[in-house]
């Protein structure tokens, strides 16, 4: 069975819309009055959970706001080539995820070390001099840079301290460590955790270090700039799916 997504588009969307299809050749796109059907064809993109569009445009951020708006089952992301779909996740992962940004949340508000946020907070960063729009899972955000984007009336944040992407499709777990290291990391996040619970694994990153460490859940992970952090991801993953 085809797997179908529709989304809210802006007029140029529509005007563009036979140099999309040109663009875009593995995937079947149906223009509406004001959305985009996404139907499987040689792309089989339900089995990667996550996937790629092509524009022949660069969004500006009124586009966005019509992309984001009333999109509830998917999650959208953004650069200069296009945009990135995120299908919905399990429900495990949504109960996994959700335990580890509770454990975040309590263990902040005891340190106070800033603002945690989740997968409805866009960020918008600068890699190499371009300008992407990334959504983390769960980010940690020190309580004086929040504090300068609000003052600075910034409609989205840009790199946070703490970034946990949790690897929500078997199939994906390639893509998420390509964003950890060359979105979050490459935009100024310091620290970076890839969690894979279908593996078992999680994968560290930091900022000044190339690469990743992979530990296994049997490992509760610490470090020392989140004094008293500690992530059971064993534990968690267990509570989730009993």
């Amino acid at each position: 069975m085809q797997t179908t997504l529709e989304i809210n588009v802006s007029n140029r969307f529509l005007e563009l819309f036979s140099k999309l299809q040109e663009i875009n050749p593995a995937i079947d796109l149906k223009a509406n009055e004001h959305t985009i059907t996404i139907r499987e064809k040689d792309f089989l993109f339900s089995e990667l959970g996550v996937f790629r569009i092509q524009l022949p445009f660069v969004l500006d951020e009124e586009e966005l706001e019509i992309l984001e708006k009333e999109q509830a089952s998917i999650k959208l992301e953004w650069d200069e080539e296009g945009i990135i779909i995120h299908m919905s996740t399990l429900g495990f992962i949504g109960i996994f995820t959700a335990a580890i940004l509770g454990t975040l949340y309590i263990w902040n508000r005891k340190q106070k070390m800033g603002k945690i946020v989740e997968s409805s907070t866009g960020h918008d960063l600068e890699v190499d001099g371009k300008k992407i729009h990334r959504v983390p899972d769960i980010a940690l955000h020190l309580e004086e840079k929040f504090t300068s984007a609000l003052q600075q009336k910034m409609i989205r944040l840009g790199a946070p301290f703490f970034c946990i992407e949790v690897v929500s499709h078997k199939n994906s777990l390639a893509h998420d460590l390509q964003k950890m290291e060359k979105d979050w990391i490459g935009a100024g996040t310091n620290i970076g955790l890839v969690v894979c619970p279908y593996r078992e694994e999680y994968f560290l990153f930091e900022k000044g270090q190339s690469g990743y460490t992979k530990f296994s859940f049997s490992k509760i992970f610490t470090h020392s700039s989140l004094p008293e952090l500690e992530l059971d991801f064993g534990a968690i993953l267990r509570e989730s799916i009993s």
